[in-house]
């Protein structure tokens, strides 16, 4: 009887883990001139929509902040459906249920097969040098706070204050990355000055 009880509540253990995890709709499009699709656009200079397997999609997240790769790597529609990439749902593990922050990180798939291989094995600090050592020029990112429940699927793009629309930029130079660095350290130091 005991074994029996202990198998029961093992059982209980198990499916409030399964049921207890918030699942998120990875998707920019949500229907014909729906205002919440998020349309991926080449660089401000070139404002054309991505199409294709040229350009991957993956997903960060975290709690308190951004800690978590998904591991994604969509490719993008073509023709009409340019600019949005094909939709999946991923299951959050850790029974998330609450705000978290996310971050979409369009990247060149020459440069790596994965986020994490096209960000020199780093997805969350992510190594400019690495990146443009394996051909990529250019990548693109956006950083939204988005509510996860437990008993439906969260949209990232389902409206005000998720994914909206953004182009790619091209990646910074090493030297422009270390200018960056100089500048922001001058700027802590000023601060603590006053």
């Amino acid at each position: 009887m005991k074994k029996l009880c202990s198998i029961a509540g093992l059982l209980g253990v198990m499916i409030a883990t399964v049921f207890g995890q918030g699942q998120v709709s990875v998707i920019n499009y949500i229907g014909l001139s729906d205002p919440n699709n998020a349309i991926i656009n080449d660089t401000n200079g070139s404002p054309t929509a991505l199409q294709g397997g040229t350009f991957l999609v993956d997903l960060l997240y975290g709690t308190s902040s951004i800690t978590q790769d998904a591991g994604l790597a969509l490719t993008f529609h073509t023709g009409s459906g340019a600019g949005f990439f094909f939709p999946t749902a991923i299951t959050l593990p850790g029974g998330y249920n609450g705000t978290l922050d996310f971050e979409l990180v369009v990247w060149q798939s020459v440069a790596g097969a994965t986020w994490a291989a096209a960000s020199g094995g780093n997805p969350l600090n992510p190594s400019s040098s690495y990146y443009m050592t394996h051909n990529g020029t250019e990548w693109g990112e956006y950083i939204f706070t988005l509510t996860v429940n437990n008993t439906s699927p969260t949209s990232i793009a389902q409206g005000p204050g998720t994914l909206v629309s953004f182009n790619l930029v091209p990646a910074p130079e090493p030297a422009t990355l270390a200018l960056m660095g100089l500048g922001g350290l001058s700027l802590l130091l000023f601060r603590r000055r006053k």
